[in-house]
């Protein structure tokens, strides 16, 4: 109970918490960079992705020209 009291021991223990925030706030670690990391599996995946696309784009393309080109009639 005297402790609850005691108003020099608040007002240390005020003190002693600022300057751990302080501490804390100027320390090294504020002082990193995040660096953006893409694995080779990730760069793969989207590499497939894209040549998939394109082929089958280029099938979609093949396809409605060949329906629409009339054929050669032979003589």
């Amino acid at each position: 109970d005297s402790v609850k009291n005691d108003a020099t021991l608040v007002e240390q223990a005020r003190q002693n918490l600022k300057y751990q925030l302080f501490t804390f706030a100027n320390s090294a670690v504020f002082n990193t960079k995040t660096i953006k990391l893409t694995p080779w599996w990730e760069s793969s995946i989207k590499a497939l992705t894209v040549v998939s696309a394109v082929l089958a784009g280029m099938g979609a393309i093949i396809s409605i020209g060949l329906t629409f080109v009339p054929a050669k009639k032979e003589d």
